[in-house]
């Protein structure tokens, strides 16, 4: 967040809304499950439609059934589930991958 410091003396003001806007947070009425994948581990997901994955720490390889192209996320980064679909993530890298997921209540 340093680089928030180099904003003009008269953005003072929005420094508050760009922090929250940097930090993505669930949507409400949004369940949210964090999760450690240790390095060079791999899951099998179920997601449902509208279900998010979202990358705290580390990367994610994720693989989606029918997809000839693979996905790396990166800390701040997500997937969106625009249809339920299998998925298998790996903990890309030298480290844990922590991540969460975020699914809207009823969906």
């Amino acid at each position: 967040m340093s680089h928030l410091n180099r904003l003009p003396a008269f953005a003072h003001m929005m420094r508050p809304l760009l922090r929250a806007f940097l930090r993505p947070k669930p949507a409400r009425g949004a369940t949210c499950v964090s999760a450690i994948l240790p390095a060079g581990q791999a899951a099998r997901l179920t997601l449902r439609r509208g279900e998010t994955l979202l990358v705290r720490q580390g990367r994610l390889w994720l693989t989606r059934e029918g997809d000839s192209v693979d996905h790396v996320l990166w800390p701040g980064a997500g997937h969106v589930a625009s249809v339920p679909q299998e998925v298998v993530i790996e903990a890309f890298g030298p480290q844990a991958c922590n991540y969460e997921r975020h699914r809207l209540r009823g969906a």
